[in-house]
């Protein structure tokens, strides 16, 4: 925390820079925090595996500057997610106020040449899923902000992006995505993260549009009295309509505040506006930007702490 303080100001100097320019931007935004892994891509050669935090600074100023490291957000072992959750949301942790805060949704996409089509779904056990709110997006492929947190004495690193995207009309092939998709819930009401069924035989003359199909379900709540949400999710991605081997299944953990899908996007006089030193996206930390930044950043560290004990506690049973 304290080596947090030492680099507040040069963050803030940093953040309020890296504003002006997204507040420029015309298309929709998404801010998210992620927790996952730097992987280191490229070594110097003879590098150890071991090092130095001194050095391991050092190595992080290079590949800042000249890549061979990135962050990853998708998570192995996928049944760990659920046993996270649990441990999260049980009364003595203090983090989630009572099971009945726990909402548990799923989103569903397929990935085209040069969009994706999103449709999400309420999570009732045992129960087909319906399908709604089908909308087509075309993303940007690198994010606007990227920063990544590395953490070498805990289990999680932490990434702050902000990706922009182009709202697009839903080609008509797939308007009726809806009727052409079956999902069905776990029907183990102990689960609290509902991972479906997925049936898109309907689907099978559209797949050569069809380059990925993800289905991610996921369990938020709020993270103490804060303005925050938590959220877990396994993802299942098959790339391709009939792609072999089976699908590819990872978890995740995102912290994000609900106001920022309006705030962030609320535009006047042809430009979005946060607010004097921020104050529409961290409304509750302080009372300038860098007390702002800094109340942000606690409730990261804290999270972070707190998946380093749900992550012990999961590993000892």
């Amino acid at each position: 925390m304290s080596s947090m303080n030492d680099h507040l100001p040069h963050l803030a100097s940093n953040i309020a820079i890296s504003a002006e320019g997204l507040m420029a931007v015309s298309k929709s935004m998404t801010f998210r925090i992620n927790f996952g892994h730097l992987i280191i891509g490229k070594k110097k050669k003879g590098s150890k595996d071991e090092v130095s935090i001194g050095d391991f600074t050092k190595l992080m100023d290079m590949h800042s500057a000249r890549g061979g490291a990135s962050f990853e957000p998708k998570l192995p072992n996928a049944e760990k997610a659920e046993k996270i959750l649990q441990f999260l949301v049980e009364p003595e942790q203090h983090v989630c106020r009572a099971l009945k805060d726990v909402e548990r949704t799923c989103e569903f996409t397929i990935v085209t040449e040069d969009q994706e089509i999103k449709a999400n779904a309420n999570c009732n056990p045992g129960q087909n899923m319906k399908l709604a709110m089908v909308r087509a997006t075309r993303p940007e492929a690198w994010g606007r902000l990227n920063w990544t947190v590395v953490a070498p004495d805990m289990k999680f690193d932490w990434n702050f992006r902000v990706d922009a995207w182009d709202k697009m009309d839903v080609p008509a092939s797939f308007k009726d995505l809806s009727e052409k998709v079956c999902l069905t819930a776990n029907v183990d009401k102990q689960s609290l993260l509902a991972v479906p069924t997925v049936n898109t035989a309907r689907l099978s003359a559209l797949e050569d549009e069809i380059k990925q199909i993800r289905v991610k379900s996921s369990a938020r709540f709020p993270f103490k009295d804060s303005s925050y949400m938590l959220e877990i999710s396994v993802t299942k991605a098959i790339n391709g309509f009939r792609a072999s081997g089976g699908p590819e299944v990872t978890w995740s953990v995102e912290l994000y505040a609900p106001h920022w899908e309006e705030s962030v996007n609320h535009m006047s006089g042809g430009r979005k506006v946060w607010g004097e030193g921020l104050e529409n996206i961290w409304t509750d930390e302080g009372h300038d930007l860098k007390s702002r930044l800094g109340g942000f950043c606690r409730v990261i560290l804290e999270v972070q702490a707190l998946l380093n004990r749900a992550d012990a506690s999961v590993a000892s049973q």
